[in-house]
């Protein structure tokens, strides 16, 4: 659906926002990701059974409440801390997301009035590399505010989409992605996303592709493509070593799942 710009509306009601929150093992992000929403009255976290600091840290925040749930996959994970929240109206985020205070102010001050439990609220993003922000990003803006009565997620590949009824809402500050886990953690996690996106282009084989899903999986020229897309047409060229760090992850992602693709054809 097509964004509409959030200064269009006329808004004069005010709700209440539960914040829902998913972790495993995040201590290295969950302190700053729950610094950001300190101000809001209702956070609740839906932990995978951590076995770091991640629950007694988030436990240190009075307005944070902690539920735990066996992991099976992210969409059950996120539609099960839905059915927990006790307001109809919720702000999803992901551990190592943070809320800065221009979009904590907007988000406040957002009205309700003339808004559809089918509408939802889009946020754009800035990727960081060790807490520095950098000039673009290959993530697209994500739904964040929405009616959990109205909204649930589903599983797109390695990634879990939000469905919807109503109008898409966007909103003008960005929230940033700031991950600080280490580096053998998030090579562990590209492995798993690059299994779950070969189980979807696999019940794709007989439906229409997207052009970059055309790139991945007729050609072998998305790493290469990806490296050059971030580096010098999002501009990371201009951050120095930390925009050739993310650049290079977003080529060996490709890449992983290039070598996955031609591993279960030749197979």
């Amino acid at each position: 659906m097509n964004h509409n710009p959030l200064k269009n509306i006329m808004l004069t009601k005010k709700i209440e926002l539960t914040v829902v929150i998913l972790t495993y093992n995040e201590e290295a992000n969950i302190k700053r990701t729950l610094n950001a929403v300190s101000g809001m009255k209702n956070v609740l976290v839906v932990d995978s059974f951590s076995n770091d600091k991640t629950v007694n840290v988030a436990r240190s925040f009075p307005n944070t409440k902690v539920i735990q749930r066996a992991f099976d996959n992210h969409t059950n994970q996120w539609n099960y801390g839905l059915d927990h929240t006790t307001t109809d109206w919720v702000l999803s985020l992901d551990a190592d997301y943070i809320i800065s205070d221009k979009l904590s102010h907007e988000i406040e001050t957002i009205n309700f009035e003339g808004i559809s439990p089918e509408d939802i609220f889009n946020v754009p993003f800035k990727y960081c590399i060790f807490g520095f922000p950098l000039k673009g990003t290959v993530l697209p803006p994500r739904p964040v505010i929405f009616n959990k009565k109205k909204s649930r997620y589903y599983q797109d590949g390695h990634t879990q989409q939000l469905q919807y009824d109503g109008k898409s809402f966007m909103l003008k500050n960005h929230i940033l992605h700031d991950d600080r886990k280490k580096l053998g953690r998030w090579l562990v996690a590209q492995d798993k996303y690059a299994n779950l996106e070969l189980v979807k282009y696999a019940n794709l084989q007989h439906q229409p592709l997207s052009l970059a899903d055309k790139i991945r999986t007729r050609t072998s020229l998305a790493p290469f493509l990806m490296f050059f897309y971030c580096y010098l047409y999002k501009g990371t060229i201009l951050n120095g070593r930390k925009g050739l760090y993310y650049s290079f992850q977003r080529a060996y992602a490709e890449l992983l799942l290039l070598l996955k693709l031609l591993d279960s054809r030749e197979r």
